[in-house]
């Protein structure tokens, strides 16, 4: 939603956006009381001690999720758990508590928006990817049934090619 903002802030900048299934505000909202629904997550400090003591088995469960349920999760999981070995973080404690703490799009985005979506995450199975439209009055949604919450990730030739055509149709 920030690339949204950025286009809603200075859109004689900004000429078009590209999402990868990103959910509208009231989605976000729920997803969050979903996935966070003790507010454990969501409570400052204690959230990022919490993810940072799961984290290894929090991927493990997200890839489950995220991922469609014949594709292999080593491809996505192993880069995950190599990156916590050298150092990285998982943020979803803080990703949760700044959701909690913004505040709702007032105007409308009205650049041209291209969402890309995985109809097979699990994680945003209650989503709706067409309500981006309530605030990007000139969304351009593709659904990728055969993909999860990672269509540029899953198939990247594809997820290129609808760039590519949206980027040359509004450039």
């Amino acid at each position: 939603l920030a690339a949204l903002e950025a286009a809603r802030m200075e859109p004689e900048t900004v000429a078009a956006v590209v999402l990868c299934q990103t959910p509208s505000f009231p989605d976000v909202l729920r997803w969050t009381r979903r996935v966070d629904f003790k507010g454990l997550v969501a409570t400052p400090v204690l959230g990022q001690v919490l993810v940072r003591a799961t984290r290894r088995r929090l991927a493990r469960a997200w890839y489950d999720a995220a991922l469609p349920e014949a594709v292999d999760r080593k491809p996505y999981l192993e880069p995950a758990l190599q990156a916590y070995d050298q150092g990285a973080d998982y943020c979803l404690a803080s990703a949760l508590q700044a959701v909690q703490r913004s505040e709702p799009p007032r105007t409308k985005v009205e650049v041209p928006v291209l969402s890309i979506w995985g109809a097979l995450d699990r994680t945003h199975r209650r989503s709706d990817p067409a309500a981006l439209a309530e605030i990007a009055p000139h969304l351009d949604l593709r659904i990728f049934d055969d993909a999860g919450h990672f269509p540029d990730l899953e198939q990247p030739r594809r997820f290129a090619d609808e760039v590519l055509a949206f980027s040359l149709r509004h450039a």
